[in-house]
Formats: structure tokens, C-alpha cells, sequence
């Protein structure tokens, strides 16, 4: 019987400059009992691998074929021999990101090259593949990544001391939802003109006003600011779901990031706990917020009234203190606030 080999585990064999390794030759009858008194013979086709009576030497980076012949049967068995440069750098491709859904599988593969005479060189080695996290992403001993649940981590593979990039995945959850604020088409550009002011040399009653200011008449009109914000929901796909008619949205605060342009209430009580809508609106500030439709926010500020002798008040709240830009800030529980760009120009006298 010719020489066998148990199997293929460990060929091709793949060693080290410097690195031995020894494979026994043995041989046997056909129903499997030992045949004593074979003699070996072992042959290398190159000299970067040496072989003696079974013991194999890497001797230089390279390739060679083992020929091992049973004397005086005419039975020959041969195997390769790679001996390969210390893994220099390991990469996995695609390199990603990935967004995928709960499911979805992914291929990555991974090569590994070695320094040769100062350049690198692909070599065949093994890996060893990573998740970052198990409950967001696994991946086989073949490099295939599925989606398990939602969430972000990364995949690498490994070899010998040597680490790859990490590819990072995004795995969607379509039951998650992230609430998000969006303007309504406001049917009006955001310049807002005050009408019916002068300016003053004189101190005025108005806490804010000073000589100099431009501050309304006393018979004036004072401009009204109404917008509406929509309340959604957007889901990990990106899409919009409009939320149910019961849909918990708390309005937090609306404020103006330029209080001398337009002044407004912080929507907290004295234990600086968020006021509902209804306390709001029952209150002498000059913004009120309507959160009767679901999914809506509807917001009017008031301009800021002028009388000389009995200010209202919140006479010094809303539009029209100063001129220029400044920004409507709307927050509402579970979402990223919203800024809403207003300028409010002066009049001509």
C-alpha cells in the first residue's frame, strides 16, 4: 500500500523561515496491518525546503513539492510545502460601513501579506473573525456576518498578533423610532416687519426699552408670529411614521436664542418642572402652544404692546424689542429641538 495521509488536516504545510516540522511515513496492507521493513525515501524539488527522512525545513520564503517513494514498490506520494514570511498586515474587504436590516447577511474576506525583501507579499494563513458585540452582529469562521439585532458593532479578523480594520455595521430595528420635529410650511417667508414704531430719546416704562430704542406707539398693532411644528416619528430605515392620535408629546420649552429681538417664557414652574400646554397657555406669556391635533404643535407669539401709562404685563415679552435675527427654539420631550431662523426688520418712520 502506498503511504497515506490521515486526513487533510495541515497540508498544504505552511511554515516560517527557520521553522521544522516532521511528518512519519508508515506503510500498511490492504486490510490495514503494518508492513515492517519499508524503506522512506524523501526528495525536495527546491532548496527553500529541505527534507530529512521525514523532518522539513523551512529554509527561504518560497515553494516546494515533497516527494516521498517506498523503495522497491514504485508507490510515490507528494505534498507542497509553502514557507511563508511572519504575517505583516491583515485586511478585510468590503471595508464597509454597512447599514443592514435584523437578518440580513453580509461576505467579508480577509488576505494577509508578509514583508519579502522589503515588499509585500500575499501569503495564505488563517484567521480568526471577531464581533464586537454578538447581539448586534456574529460572524462564521468563513467571514459571513449576519444581522441579529438592533444596534451598531464592528467585525475584524485576526491573525497570529496581527489585526485587520474594523468593518462596522448599523442594524436596524424597524419597531425603533426616533421622534423628530419638522417646520410646516409657514406660508411666509421668516422676515417679519414691525409695524408702527418710533424711535425715543426719552426712557420708557417697558423694562427693556431704552433712550434710543425703537419702541411702538401706543395705538399700534402688534405683529403676531403663528407656526406650526410636526411631530414624528421616524423610524431606523429613515421613514416617517406619523404618530398615533395618543402619542405622548410633551412640549418642553420655546424659546428665542436673542431675547432682546423676541423675549419668551421658559415653560417651567418654580420647581423647574416642564408646564403642560394648558398651564401655558394660562399663564400672561405671549407665546401659546396648541397641542389639540395630534402630531401638531401650533405656536403664535405676540408682538410686545405699548401703553405709557398702564403696561400690560408681559408689555415687555414677544416680537419687536430690537431688530435683527435671532432663532424660535422649540423642545419637545424625546426629540432634538428645533431652531426656526426669524428676522424681524425695522419699519420705515
Amino acid at each position: 500500500m502506498a503511504p497515506t495521509f490521515k486526513g487533510d488536516s495541515g497540508f498544504p504545510i505552511i511554515l516560517l523561515p527557520g521553522e521544522e516540522t516532521t511528518i512519519v511515513a508508515a506503510a500498511g496492507s490492504q486490510d490495514g496491518e503494518p508492513i515492517a521493513g519499508v524503506n522512506f525515501m524523501w526528495e525536495s524539488d527546491d532548496d527553500d525546503v529541505t527534507v530529512d527522512d521525514g523532518m522539513i525545513t523551512g529554509n527561504n520564503v518560497g515553494n516546494a513539492e515533497i516527494t516521498v517513494t517506498a523503495e522497491g514498490r514504485g508507490i510515490v506520494v507528494k505534498f507542497d510545502v509553502s514557507v511563508q514570511g511572519k504575517v505583516d498586515k491583515v485586511a478585510v474587504t468590503p471595508k464597509g460601513p454597512f447599514v443592514v436590516a435584523i437578518g440580513d447577511e453580509i461576505e467579508l474576506s480577509a488576505s494577509a501579506t508578509a514583508k519579502v525583501d522589503g515588499a509585500s507579499v500575499g501569503i495564505t494563513v488563517d484567521f480568526e473573525w471577531v464581533s464586537s458585540d454578538d447581539d448586534v452582529v456574529t460572524v462564521s469562521d468563513a467571514g459571513v456576518v449576519t444581522a441579529q439585532g438592533g444596534g451598531t458593532a464592528t467585525v475584524h479578523a485576526t491573525s497570529g498578533d496581527k489585526s485587520s480594520n474594523k468593518v462596522r455595521f448599523t442594524v436596524s430595528d424597524p419597531s425603533v423610532t426616533i421622534r423628530q420635529l419638522v417646520l410646516e410650511e409657514p406660508g411666509h417667508d421668516s422676515m417679519f416687519e414691525v409695524a408702527a414704531y418710533k424711535a425715543t430719546d426719552n426712557p420708557v416704562v417697558i423694562g427693556s426699552a431704552k433712550a434710543g430704542d425703537m419702541v411702538p406707539t401706543a395705538d399700534s398693532d402688534p405683529t403676531t408670529l403663528v407656526f406650526t411644528v410636526l411631530t414624528y416619528d421616524r423610524n431606523a430605515m429613515g421613514e416617517f411614521v406619523t404618530p398615533t392620535p395618543t402619542a405622548d408629546i410633551v412640549l418642553l420649552s420655546i424659546n428665542s436664542n436673542n431675547a432682546g429681538i423676541i423675549k419668551s417664557a421658559i415653560f417651567e414652574d418654580a420647581d423647574d418642572d416642564p408646564l403642560t400646554p394648558d398651564t401655558i397657555n394660562a399663564t400672561t406669556s405671549p407665546i401659546t402652544a396648541d397641542t389639540s391635533t395630534a402630531g401638531e404643535i401650533v405656536i403664535t407669539v405676540k408682538g410686545r404692546e405699548f401703553d405709557t401709562a398702564t403696561p400690560p404685563a408681559d408689555a415687555d415679552t414677544g416680537i419687536g424689542g430690537k431688530y435683527g435675527r435671532t432663532s424660535i427654539v422649540v423642545t419637545v420631550r424625546g426629540a432634538e429641538a428645533i431652531a426656526i431662523p426669524i428676522t424681524v426688520s425695522a419699519p420705515e418712520e
